[in-house]
């Protein structure tokens, strides 16, 4: 009897969450039939799927991507107008000219927007088109969570579209380490990263780059609505406050927030790639290593913590350590299609 229960108990599927992490410049197309993903071709930009660690899989120019083995949310999840640039209004004519790569509508069960920095309206070139709401917060990831009955189900599947079928992509979904089920309680959480951002930091003479990338990249997501004329404009020294991410998926590490350049999982530098240090902004703005326990390595520890709240001019910001060595990530868009885009306003008499 005991043999048996433990045989069954052995091949019973694991059921779980998946969080799917959405690192970078995204166009999420939000419709009926859930939520498609259009990936923008951006220069300087890299583009992988799979989970936090070596074994990143590209994604490739053309190909269509799904995700496989999750249960469909009941459509009541939504992008937070008040952390998202917000397009109403359809796609533009032949979008699809600008776009490397694509997924499936994707139907989450929640939705979380994370990374997030303050922007000022001075970011962006006036006027503000109609039918475009710009908040003041934006956040550099998206991350949409899916139930699953059966871990073993879960895939990313690749396709052109062709006659040559699918592909099914190397990505093992493992459990998160502290987040394996207890005996008795099959449920796990599993992470899934997808990234389309540079793949390293821009220093020494390209540091401009730091400001001018988030514009062209914003640009080419722009390109894919029919308001093109919506531009990003930034300057040295503008630099927006960091907020606090307070509420995370159960099951991701804040460490896995990061951004592909910070993370230094294409370098092998040993640098973030594993979790093993991160990057802090100090209190007069410099770059600063840390080790896994937060420990500064400079000796006058003149750091502000891994995750940790500051004062400035007797106000109190927030600030995230992770993915901090230049002030702007690239941000996605959200896109709503079935809304008309409202006509330009009348010619002042």
């Amino acid at each position: 009897m005991s043999n048996s229960k433990t045989r069954n108990e052995a091949s019973a599927p694991i059921s779980g969450a998946l969080n799917t992490v959405w690192h970078g410049a995204f166009a999420f197309v939000a419709g009926p039939g859930g939520v498609e993903v259009l990936v923008p071709e951006v220069d300087m930009h890299a583009y992988y799927t799979g989970a936090w660690g070596p074994g990143l899989e590209q994604l490739l120019p053309g190909k269509r991507y799904r995700l496989s083995g999750v249960k469909k949310g009941d459509g009541t999840a939504e992008f937070r107008q008040d952390e998202n640039v917000y397009v109403r209004g359809p796609l533009a004519e032949q979008y699809d000219r600008f776009v490397r790569c694509s997924w499936e509508p994707l139907l989450p069960k929640r939705v979380w927007t994370l990374q997030r920095m303050k922007v000022e309206k001075s970011y962006f070139a006036k006027p503000i088109p109609s039918g475009v709401q710009i908040p003041d917060r934006i956040g550099g990831v998206q991350v949409l969570s899916f139930d699953f009955d059966d871990l073993s189900s879960l895939s990313v599947l690749e396709t052109s579209g062709g006659a040559e079928g699918e592909r099914k992509l190397r990505w093992q979904p493992l459990p998160e380490p502290s987040q394996v089920a207890a005996k008795g309680q099959p449920r796990c959480v599993v992470n899934l990263h997808i990234f389309a951002d540079p793949p390293h930091r821009f220093e020494g003479r390209m540091a401009s780059m730091n400001y001018e990338h988030p514009v062209t990249a914003f640009a080419e997501l722009m390109r894919l609505t029919q308001v093109p004329e919506l531009r990003l404009r930034l300057r040295q020294g503008d630099r927006p406050v960091r907020l606090l991410d307070a509420n995370v998926p159960q099951g991701l590490p804040k460490s896995e927030l990061m951004n592909l350049a910070e993370s230094g999982l294409l370098r092998g530098d040993g640098m973030a790639a594993v979790g093993a240090g991160a990057w802090l902004l100090r209190s007069d703005g410099a770059k600063q290593a840390t080790d896994t326990k937060g420990r500064s390595h400079d000796s006058r520890r003149a750091f502000l913590g891994r995750v940790g709240a500051f004062t400035l001019g007797g106000m109190a910001l927030s600030q995230v350590a992770f993915g901090q060595v230049h002030p702007f990530d690239c941000a996605p868009i959200i896109i709503d299609p079935s809304a008309p885009h409202p006509p330009p306003p009348p010619p002042a008499p």
